[in-house]
């Protein structure tokens, strides 16, 4: 007699898969991007301190995000620098044009000469530009740097010390855009770390010693029943392989249960 195929009931495991990966992939899309990260436009645990963090201790590429940071910084103290090098050209324009009333006595002059000194905000002069330019250069760029950027091609890092440096941090554009896409391939290994699992490297390492534990457990329940004699044998391993499934689900896929 020939053996009925049992019909089957459900949808087919490639069909599942397929709408599994769908919802993961669109679900992926919905979370901050890179480059919201780095602007500081996202919240835990996908904020630029977790990335920081993943980079340090599971790829140990954060010199990569140190300089990255470290020029964008610069980029906003030029920004700053151009825009109050223009406020000072007006002001001293105006301050031309509207010179100390010559009918004030001596001290009411020199009041009024500190009281237009007072008014004036703090600036980022040339010399403190150049030394932020100089600070990045020797910090990741030269031989033997404090943070030496090996990831970068020898061509460029000779590009930039050939380039005369000024208070512009312009000198390491191509650098920075470098620098952007190495970081670009550590994103998905950072959503895989702090997304997907959502594990610190303590609670990993507490998984562990569980999942160790249990497996001694069970070993030693095991034996305990074959000297004491309990039947039937397929309840000793029920115990034994529960817990030894449970210790390898804990160490490999690292759930979060």
């Amino acid at each position: 007699m020939r053996h009925q195929k049992r019909p089957n009931t459900g949808p087919p495991a490639s069909m599942l898969k397929r709408w599994h990966s769908k919802r993961m992939a669109g679900w992926i899309h919905e979370l901050p991007t890179l480059e919201q990260v780095l602007r500081r436009q996202s919240r835990p645990p996908v904020c630029l301190y977790n990335y920081y963090i993943v980079l340090r201790d599971r790829l140990e590429l954060e010199t990569l995000l140190d300089f990255w940071l470290d020029v964008q910084q610069a980029r906003v103290l030029h920004r700053r620098y151009l825009k109050q090098q223009q406020q000072q050209y007006k002001k001293s324009s105006t301050m031309t044009l509207s010179p100390v009333p010559s009918n004030l006595s001596h001290d009411q002059q020199l009041t009024h000469s500190l009281l237009l000194a007072s008014s004036a905000p703090s600036v980022v002069t040339e010399i403190h530009m150049a030394h932020v330019v100089e600070r990045i250069y020797l910090r990741y760029i030269v031989p033997s740097a404090e943070k030496e950027l090996f990831h970068l091609p020898l061509s460029m890092r000779d590009a930039i010390a050939e380039k005369k440096l000024a208070e512009d941090p312009a000198v390491f554009d191509q650098a920075q855009n470098y620098v952007y896409q190495l970081l670009q391939t550590t994103w998905p290994h950072f959503l895989r770390y702090k997304v997907l699992m959502n594990l610190t490297l303590h609670q990993q390492l507490g998984r562990i010693v569980v999942g160790l534990a249990s497996l001694l457990v069970g070993f030693s329940l095991e034996f305990s029943l074959i000297f004491l004699n309990f039947n039937p044998w397929h309840y000793r391993l029920l115990v034994r392989n529960t817990l030894s499934c449970f210790y390898g689900l804990q160490r490999e896929r690292e759930l979060n249960v």
